[in-house]
């Protein structure tokens, strides 16, 4: 530019210089790209990058709500592109960039670049659950309050605040459930958390994880039990559990606690929890301690479940007991580590009943007593289980003392070492007794263990000499109590069978015989070696003496045709004899003692002619003797004396109270000849040359149910008898006797004795029934012209009998052979059967003690003559009466 200025006459020329920059461009609306973020927390600094800024650059934010930047003047200095510049604003809203480039003076509005000022965040958004969680363990944590669009990070463990921290990890849902929240180091660590479009980090006040060191895997020191039943609850103590751990049990079998979450919360120091699982198998203890997360394995913790208790499991012996007894009870069943208890008395079941005595063994025996009577429970647990199961073979029944005069027994005094039957009054089905020991003062020890099978039962005792205490048990008791009424006393006695009758049966078959003279036969528990003792024999009738001998005889030596003891013959005559036999009265035989000799123990027999017998009366029917000897108990055998021979003689003849029948019985078959309440005596004959001569040959005995027992036969040529057949065994053998025993004769007791070789004069015991009401027995004697013997005896209540071998004396008497050929056997009774008139078969007919039938009126006429004798139309033939084909 320039002045002209007239300075006088000349113009003055003066030249200025002026510079002006003039920009003629504007700052652009859109230098800032971006800004990031775009949205930032009230009150809060917050960097924010200005993508397009430059250094020279200002800029300023218009007031809150601003419609454009009229009003904003840029003043804050940008140096470097892409500033990050830090921003707080105090109020919410919208905020507009107002820009200006560099060189410019305008305020240009950067389109799309408004910043929105939210509400800071809270510090009470948030509550995180769990608050505390295990090192290293990977959980999730529910954010409570939390909205899509949030932020949040943690703080480093132990951090005052969240300064520094800047949330980062997004919440994409409301109350986000954040999975995977680990962390390596124990500690406490901040929630630091941003509001949708904030920009702080607020430190949540609900927000603080604690993160613990990991659960020990020995937490719980010991549970107990460690093995229960299956599908029941019982009660298992966490031994070292502390209030806010959580439990649970694995799986059966699972390996490990890597699939089980604690879930169960305890509330106490070594809870008692309860447990319940219905499949058997091992558990392990899953455990979190208080403030974790994990799930740890407690080692060696594991719980056994076993197969619950079985309701049979167990049977007792005895099932009833006596109160306030101590008695050994087996429980059959049983195995170590087993448990029992009882119930109250009288409990319907096992409830509340706890299994706590322990067993040791197998089938144990174990001591049991109960203080009331009554019925109480077996209550049982199986090794390793813990229910309680009641025993259906369990139930033990306890009952009152048995009482001390429960019982009467009579007789009280016995023969030592001899059977005797005692009866037993007061007894009752299923009591039991023993005897204590000998001398005994009660019954400390004894335990009953013989059966009673009926009241007032009769039982065979045989017990040793001495005196004895009865032992007694009321049915169901276990008690041993001494019976006021039960003392017995057993003394040394005379035993065996009085024998009447000589049973040389040579003359039998003869008309008008009789047999008065006699055999007695005693036993001597000791021997008579002092001298004075003395053996004597009583005879009575009804208690009365009766006269059987022939007057008051000092030395009976001419009359006495025998006289042994167990060692053989006895001297009774002459100078230095042992023994004097002399009659103190006509009802009394007394054997004497000497000085030097001696009756040995065991069998006494002698035998006397008939001279010493007085005649024959009625008032002698029925005679028993007392026998006595020194040092021994008397015995009293009513089996003793008939002056009227009871006779079945070998053709076969039978002679009852003076009369004499001939009879003929069936050929090649067994005849009933006698049925009594103990034993059926059957023959089968041998025939000789014609049909009318005929012998017995072979004599069977039967028990009452038919049992067959045994044969005897006598000893002759193969062809003619033949003892072994099907159901018997060869089993003794003598000279002129066989005797065989049926296999099929259970109930038989047998003794096996070498009857050849036997000395003369003793006896030996063939066989005895279980009931001891059949006996046999095997002895040789001498008779007339010093002739040996032998004889089987056979012994019940209700008949005894000898059967002997002989020869056809009579038939053949002047040809020696013949008599051999034809030996045979001959039946001797000692008397009528007791109670003959109820006994059955073919001779109580022909004595005419019961009617006698035509079929036995048949068996009277001789064979040849039977074609002219009718039967009655109501009986085929004599065999079906007397049961001829029986074990043939």
């Amino acid at each position: 530019m320039s002045f002209v200025s007239t300075h006088g006459s000349l113009p003055l020329l003066i030249f200025f210089s002026w510079h002006f920059t003039v920009s003629l461009a504007q700052t652009a609306n859109n230098v800032i790209s971006s800004i990031s973020p775009t949205s930032i927390s009230a009150g809060f600094t917050t960097s924010v990058t200005f993508t397009g800024s430059s250094n020279g650059d200002t800029f300023s934010w218009s007031a809150v709500g601003a419609a454009d930047c009229s009003s904003t003047t840029p003043s804050t200095g940008l140096t470097a592109s892409n500033e990050v510049v830090s921003v707080a604003l105090g109020s919410i809203g919208t905020y507009k960039l107002c820009y200006r480039a560099s060189g410019q003076s305008d305020s240009i509005e950067q389109t799309g670049r408004d910043l929105t000022v939210v509400a800071g965040t809270s510090p009470s958004a948030i509550t995180i659950s769990p608050s505390a969680i295990s090192v290293n363990t990977a959980t999730s944590i529910t954010f409570t309050g939390s909205a899509s669009g949030e932020k949040f990070s943690w703080s480093a463990a132990g951090a005052a605040s969240c300064t520094g921290v800047t949330p980062s990890t997004g919440i994409t849902s409301t109350n986000e459930v954040v999975a995977g929240v680990s962390f390596a180091t124990a500690g406490t660590y901040r929630l630091c958390y941003q509001g949708i479009g904030g920009s702080d980090s607020v430190s949540q006040t609900n927000g603080i994880l604690t993160v613990s060191s990991a659960t020990s895997a020995s937490v719980i020191s010991s549970i107990s039990p460690t093995s229960i039943s299956a599908g029941y609850t019982t009660s298992v103590t966490l031994t070292g559990s502390s209030s806010g751990d959580l439990y649970s049990w694995s799986g059966a079998g699972a390996p490990d606690c890597s699939s089980t979450t604690p879930s169960t919360a305890l509330t106490a120091s070594n809870e008692v929890v309860s447990v319940l699982h219905a499949g058997v198998g091992t558990y392990k203890l899953c455990y979190r301690a208080s403030g974790n997360t994990d799930s740890v394995e407690q080692t060696g913790r594991d719980l056994t479940v076993v197969a619950a208790t079985s309701a049979t499991a167990i049977n007792l012996n005895p099932e009833s007991i006596t109160i306030n007894t101590a008695t050994s009870i087996t429980f059959t069943g049983s195995g170590n580590g087993d448990k029992f208890s009882w119930s109250a008395v009288g409990a319907a079941d096992c409830t509340g009943v706890t299994p706590s005595t322990a067993l040791t063994s197998t089938d144990e025996v174990v001591s049991v007593s109960q203080s009331s009577t009554g019925t109480y429970r077996l209550c049982f647990r199986e090794a390793g289980g813990s229910d309680s199961v009641s025993q259906n073979s369990g139930t033990l029944t306890v009952v009152a003392v048995t009482s001390g005069t429960a019982i009467t027994i009579s007789p009280n005094v016995v023969v030592s070492s001899t059977a005797t039957e005692v009866t037993f009054t007061g007894s009752v089905y299923g009591d039991t007794f023993s005897w204590s020991a000998q001398g005994a003062s009660d019954c400390t020890g004894v335990v009953p263990s013989t059966l009673i099978t009926q009241a007032d039962e009769v039982m065979s005792v045989t017990l040793a000499t001495g005196s004895y205490k009865l032992c007694w048990r009321a049915v169901g008791g276990s008690d041993s109590v001494i019976q006021t009424n039960g003392a017995v006393t057993a003394s040394p006695a005379l035993s065996s069978l009085v024998v009447t009758s000589n049973p040389d049966c040579s003359t039998c078959c003869s008309a008008g015989a009789n047999f008065l003279s006699f055999q007695l036969k005693v036993n001597l528990q000791t021997a008579l070696s002092t001298a004075g003792d003395t053996l004597t024999f009583l005879a009575l009738n009804s208690g009365a003496p009766v006269n059987i001998f022939a007057g008051t005889n000092a030395d009976l030596t001419s009359s006495v045709t025998t006289l042994t003891d167990s060692a053989g013959a006895v001297t009774h005559s002459g100078a230095g004899k042992h023994v004097t036999v002399s009659t103190s009265a006509a009802n009394t035989l007394v054997i004497t003692v000497e000085s030097g000799g001696d009756l040995a123990a065991g069998a006494v027999t002698i035998a006397l002619a008939p001279a010493a017998m007085a005649a024959i009366t009625t008032a002698e029917q029925g005679v028993y003797f007392n026998i006595a000897a020194t040092g021994h108990t008397g015995i009293t055998n009513k089996l003793a004396y008939t002056p009227y021979s009871t006779v079945a003689c070998s053709d076969p003849i039978t002679f009852f109270n003076g009369k004499r029948t001939k009879f003929w019985i069936s050929f090649g078959c067994f005849t009933a000849l006698l049925r009594t309440p103990d034993v059926s005596i059957l023959a089968r004959p041998l025939v000789g040359p014609t049909e009318d001569m005929q012998w017995f040959g072979t004599v069977r005995l039967e028990l009452p149910d038919g049992t067959p027992v045994a044969e005897v036969s006598v000893v002759q040529s193969p062809q003619k008898e033949n003892v072994t057949r099907s159901g018997l065994r060869q089993f003794f053998h003598g000279r002129e006797l066989n005797l065989a025993l049926y296999d099929g004769a259970r109930h038989v007791t047998r003794s096996r004795v070498p009857l050849v070789n036997q000395v003369p004069g003793t006896v030996s015991t063939l066989f005895s029934s279980a009931d001891r009401r059949l006996n046999g027995a095997f002895y040789r004697t001498r008779f007339k012209h010093n002739e040996r013997k032998e004889v089987v005896v056979i012994e019940t209540p209700s008949v005894t009998f000898h059967i002997v071998g002989n020869i056809a004396g009579a038939e053949y008497s002047d040809d020696f052979d013949l008599q051999q050929q034809h030996r045979h056997l001959d039946l001797a009774f000692d008397e009528a059967p007791q109670g003959y008139s109820k006994c059955t078969g073919l001779l109580p007919e022909l004595w005419e003690v019961i009617p006698r039938s035509a079929e036995a009126e048949l068996m009277t006429v001789a064979p040849s003559n039977r074609s002219i004798w009718a039967l009655p139309a109501s009986a085929a033939t004599a065999s079906e009466v007397f049961a001829c084909g029986s074990g043939t």
